[in-house]
């Protein structure tokens, strides 16, 4: 069997190779990202004139999306996880910028919650120069709006804050700060880096509202504070804690698990020669027992059971991070609003969510929603670019195929940026797009059994089955295109956490013990012929 080491070596030397014949560069960052950084510093401009403005935003978006496309077609990076990274976060960059400056212009459409605080008891401050306009909340728009099917984006009223929080502090409504350089940059750097939008006022629909407590805030009301223990839950069953103890116990609590849960998927994936190949008539493992051995329905499922697994497992405890680190480490002290626990609710769904709705269920409710209205807003504005009725039975059903479509192009650039040898349409983009027929073939399917009466004398625990059923099933069917796709492009060789307890114990293959990080850190420093070919390569 070809251990991974020897794999990875394949791979560095076909980099080396392309890099040494001139097929592909590094990555270097900061030049790399000089798309970004354009759209970015046009963000940090308050332009007056309504044309600069328009064909300032074309400009700049275009010379990004240019860019990407450059850096996904010809640059990529050594390190397994960084060169699947690479051609996403390209991707992905290309279209949260246009959610900012084309599908909305985020200087008039978008606003955040911020904190005021008072020298004084009897300052207001709004009597700041630098303040931005101050707007209370309506929470029953906001609890109308979160019942609704998609996400919205809400604004403030125009009333004026009338009576001072008891510890001098007060939430507000924060604008596009036109008149402040250095709010200017925290406000647009907090949207570029904020993805569901919890403090915005077009977050995400499946997690709860805004809670009372907070609500009571922006009208400056002296309360008591969040509810000492508890969380509330959303319509996706995302929990959102009312105090920063709760927090970061549960947090801490599943970082601590998805630690060790990586160790053992990561164990079990090296012992069979797929996760290494993608190739899915390789022999399965030797310890699996002679009847899965020797049925390929059941080792697909054991191969696609662990890679889901290991995709749930790793993604959830790198989004732990976030509130450990911003909640936890820094703090309301340190930076406001954006280290309160309400800000930080759970990343996935509960299970149920599966069960009632199917796979509409699996991926717009129990899956992290991290890229949803991005994909959501995009969808909406082309239909209604090309005269579509986004309201209507197909305007939906188109939407709901272009968002998938555009997930999979998001994660399609992954594949392409990977080392090894992948099929990005017809693995990660098909994957995705089938994921969209198969939702509007359940909802078909259920229409026509309520249409004759039989989902109504059907008891719920046999729905629910019958749920369960059809999205394992879809899933069974569709996943190996994207699960063939990552462990053929080698992001199953990227090692996810830094010390094994198992391997060190012996239990791993031969030759790994505790230390898994080789040649960390994988950041370096790279001089190039040319100064803009001189930067940090990984």
């Amino acid at each position: 069997m070809t251990s991974p080491e020897q794999i990875i070596e394949q791979y560095e030397s076909r980099y080396d190779q392309g890099i040494s014949t001139g097929n592909i560069r590094h990555f270097i960052y900061p030049w790399d990202t000089i798309g970004e950084a354009l759209v970015l510093i046009y963000l940090f401009i308050p332009l007056r004139s309504k044309f600069l403005q328009k064909y300032g935003a074309i400009l700049v978006w275009s010379f990004n999306f240019l860019t990407s496309v450059y850096v996904i077609r010809y640059c990529r990076c050594r390190g397994m996880a960084p060169a699947f990274g690479l051609g996403l976060i390209k991707l992905w960059s290309v279209l949260w910028t246009s959610i900012m400056i084309l599908v909305h212009d985020c200087k008039t459409d978008f606003r955040r919650i911020d904190r005021v605080l008072y020298a004084s008891p009897e300052k207001d401050p709004t009597d700041n120069a630098t303040s931005t306009a101050v707007q209370t909340f309506d929470l029953a728009e906001s609890r109308q709006r979160h019942r609704g099917s998609s996400t919205q984006i809400t604004r403030g009223s125009n009333s004026q804050p009338v009576e001072k929080a008891r510890d001098h502090s007060l939430l507000v409504w924060q604008d596009y700060p036109a008149t402040s350089l250095l709010r200017r940059i925290d406000w647009v750097l907090d949207l570029y880096t904020n993805f569901r939008g919890m403090s915005w006022n077009w977050r995400i629909a499946g997690p709860p509202p805004i809670p009372d407590w907070v609500e009571s805030r922006f009208e400056g009301h002296s309360d008591s504070g969040p509810p000492r223990k508890g969380f509330v839950a959303g319509r996706d069953g995302t929990r959102m804690y009312s105090n920063l103890h709760d927090l970061l116990v549960a947090r801490a609590k599943t970082f601590v698990l998805g630690y060790f849960v990586m160790d053992i998927l990561k164990n079990f994936m090296m012992h069979d020669i797929y996760f290494l190949h993608g190739d899915r008539t390789l022999p399965p493992p030797s310890f699996l027992p002679s009847p899965i051995r020797e049925s390929y329905f059941l080792v697909q499922s054991y191969r696609l059971l662990l890679s889901m697994a290991m995709m749930y497992t790793a993604l959830h405890t790198v989004f732990d991070l976030s509130p450990l680190f911003f909640a936890g480490l820094l703090g309301p002290t340190l930076i406001g609003v954006r280290g309160e626990p309400w800000i930080y609710p759970d990343t996935y769904g509960a299970f149920s969510t599966i069960l009632d709705k199917g796979l509409a269920g699996w991926w717009g409710g129990w899956w992290h929603q991290t890229f949803r209205f991005a994909f959501e807003a995009t969808a909406k504005r082309i239909l209604q670019e090309l005269g579509f009725d986004i309201s209507s039975l197909s305007g939906k059903a188109l939407q709901l195929i272009i968002a998938f479509s555009l997930s999979g192009c998001l994660h399609a650039c992954a594949s392409v940026t990977q080392l090894g040898q992948t099929h990005p349409i017809t693995g990660a983009f098909s994957f995705f797009l089938l994921q969209s027929l198969g939702i509007l073939l359940q909802i078909l399917l259920s229409h026509q059994l309520k249409k004759i009466g039989v989902v109504e004398r059907t008891p719920k625990i046999l729905r629910r089955a019958t749920n369960l059923i059809f999205t394992s099933a879809w899933l069974y069917l569709t996943a190996p295109l994207i699960c063939d796709d990552f462990a053929a492009g080698g992001i199953w060789l990227f090692e996810p956490i830094p010390i094994s307890p198992l391997r060190g114990l012996g239990l791993g293959i031969e030759g790994t013990g505790w230390w898994c990080w080789k040649g960390f850190p994988w950041i370096h420093w790279y001089r190039g012929q040319h100064w803009w070919q001189t930067g940090f390569i990984m």
